[in-house]
């Protein structure tokens, strides 16, 4: 019995120093092909993605909670200390 070729388990090596000592975090998703995680990326390379970040004081960070829990937060947001 023979895998889809979506359902094929594939390996994919990382930097693992570079993983750590930089703070990096990489994620999955079964939503995609690696196709589309290729271009995605050639997008990021290219500077086309713009990502949607705001600064917040470190006290701000309850009103921050509070819109984060109602869902009111657009994008990230950074607590600058």
């Amino acid at each position: 019995m023979s895998q889809s070729k979506a359902c094929r388990r594939e390996t994919f090596s990382a930097p693992i120093f570079d993983i750590v000592l930089k703070g990096l975090t990489i994620r999955g998703s079964l939503a995609g092909t690696r196709q589309d995680m290729e271009e995605a990326l050639q997008f990021c390379a290219r500077g086309q993605i713009h990502p949607t970040v705001s600064e917040r004081r470190l006290d701000d960070v309850n009103e921050v909670l509070d819109e984060m829990k109602h869902g009111k937060i657009d994008g990230r947001v950074v607590i600058r200390y």
